[in-house]
């Protein structure tokens, strides 16, 4: 779907509103590429997706909460979310190409402001943005070495693996990865500290799921695997 747009293009992801008693939940999945986002997942676009809520469905309104369910399940084909209408509000789609497509447009942005600028119900999946420099372990030459740059294949933004894995100097480097700098020569040291690289780099940021979303989902996939296996069977089975 976005073979034909230019490298950085944006491509924003509407992801409909899905309660747990009807399938469809794997369309509005944040804590990694929906199966739409698949598709732009590492490559050179922009894909952000926005969850819809309650208020996005325009059937049963007005029914009281209690009785909600057994309306949508009375009009279950109008219900499931690939064959109904969705309602996005226009702050919504205003705030996203003013926040993040134009805001990132006036100079290059660094992955922490236009994560900033978007609420918790927009997702970054695949987006393309400066990330700050930071001492690391890596390699230079084929040899363990502490490299500074933004070449770093890590999340900056998780504070707990950052504290770990990057570094504001290289002495504190060296410190946490006393292997990575004890083959270190003066030439080794001016081209590890010219390798910082230019320019912007991928950035995913997921949602993280709660305990009780995680067995949730876990469970899901264990129905959903059991079935392909049932199917499988009955399969050969009749293949026989």
């Amino acid at each position: 779907q976005g073979i034909l747009l230019p490298q950085h293009a944006h491509v924003l992801e509407v992801l409909p509103w899905v309660p747990d008693y009807i399938r469809g939940k794997w369309v509005q999945t944040t804590n990694g590429p929906t199966p739409l986002g698949v598709i732009f997942h590492n490559t050179n676009l922009n894909h952000v997706g926005y969850s819809l809520d309650r208020s996005s469905v325009p059937l049963c309104q007005g029914v009281n909460e209690e009785d909600e369910q057994n309306c949508f399940m009375r009009q279950r084909k109008k219900f499931i979310w690939e064959n109904r209408d969705f309602n996005v509000e226009s702050e919504a789609v205003l705030h996203y190409i003013e926040k993040f497509v134009l805001f990132g447009r006036e100079k290059e942005r660094a992955c922490d402001e236009l994560q900033e600028e978007m609420p918790n119900k927009f997702v970054l999946y695949n987006v393309w943005c400066s990330k700050p420099k930071y001492w690391f372990p890596g390699f230079s030459d084929g040899e363990k070495a502490c490299v500074y740059g933004t070449g770093y294949p890590i999340d900056h933004t998780d504070e707990l693996i950052k504290g770990m894995y990057l570094f504001d100097s290289k002495d504190a480097c060296c410190v946490a990865y006393k292997a990575a700098c004890q083959a270190e020569t003066e030439s080794d040291k001016k081209e590890q500290e010219n390798s910082s690289e230019n320019g912007v780099s991928l950035f995913h940021s997921y949602h993280t799921l709660s305990s009780e979303e995680e067995t949730e989902q876990k469970a899901l996939l264990r129905s959903r695997n059991k079935k392909k296996r049932k199917k499988g069977r009955r399969r050969k089975q009749e293949e026989r």
